[in-house]
């Protein structure tokens, strides 16, 4: 039988109440949880050990209190090409595209164009010390015509880094070399045209940018330099060694005879 004390009573077989809307869980009820609980997670780690995983590694993402996602870009940035002179005659200028006035940087896409006729890129180097990934394309056909006429980059960040610069220092994203082609003439500028598809700061969102033109001015190839000839050291000439002449002496007890010729007179 059920014992009743004053206003507390056992409604129910495992819940005892103590007080009016306070419960407590009996002991039996709380084993049978905690077994549960423990079936549960050994399935989980038997079915789904990838699920886990993900649960107890860290994601690869900036987390909300960091930094990148509490700056933001505020003015353009700058992206832009810089000027250059291109001799005739194969020789190769190297030209950079920077960014500048930017603020966390995480990812850009961009294309510089040129005139086929008068330049042609040779060589393009990212700057992998700013932008870990990064993709050139010397062969780029912006048009679609069967030409290339663009020189297009692809650059990105680490997940936990980021690049600034201000208006007056810029960061160089690749270095582009250039010469001129077979039907370039010395005096003529051509355009170094500069378009951003993509633009995004380290968090990824969307930073407003702007772009500033390059040109190349192609020039006559320096005249050629002759080299001399190595001129022939002549050889040294050995000097004679000069000997004393010495004069025979005379014999001891020599007598000098002089010879005395009669001198005939004729009438």
């Amino acid at each position: 039988m059920l014992a009743v004390h004053g206003s507390q009573s056992l409604t129910k077989p495992d819940t005892v109440v103590d007080a009016p809307g306070v419960h407590r869980v009996a002991r039996h009820s709380r084993g049978l949880l905690l077994v549960a609980a423990l079936l549960s997670l050994i399935g989980l780690l038997l079915l789904a050990p990838s699920s886990v995983t993900s649960l107890l590694l860290p994601v690869h993402s900036a987390p909300a209190h960091h930094p990148l996602l509490q700056v933001q870009q505020t003015t353009p940035a700058l992206v832009s090409a810089a000027n250059g002179v291109v001799p005739l005659g194969g020789i190769s200028v190297t030209l950079a595209v920077s960014v500048s006035n930017v603020v966390e940087l995480g990812a850009i896409t961009g294309e510089v164009g040129y005139d086929n006729s008068v330049v042609a890129p040779v060589l393009c180097r990212p700057n992998r010390a700013a932008f870990p990934t990064a993709m050139c394309n010397l062969a780029y056909d912006s048009d679609n015509d069967g030409t290339r006429d663009s020189v297009r980059f692809t650059l990105l960040t680490d997940l936990q880094s980021s690049v600034s610069a201000p208006a007056n220092a810029p960061v160089i994203m690749v270095d582009i070399a250039w010469i001129a082609t077979g039907t370039a003439v010395a005096g003529m500028t051509t355009p170094l045209s500069v378009t951003v598809s993509t633009f995004a700061a380290a968090s990824g969102v969307a930073a407003p940018f702007t772009t500033r033109n390059g040109q190349i001015v192609i020039t006559d190839a320096p005249p050629a330099t002759s080299t001399p000839l190595p001129t022939a050291t002549p050889m040294a000439t050995a000097t004679p060694a000069v000997t004393p002449t010495v004069a025979s002496p005379t014999p001891a007890g020599a007598e000098r005879t002089a010879i005395f010729l009669p001198m005939v007179v004729l009438p």
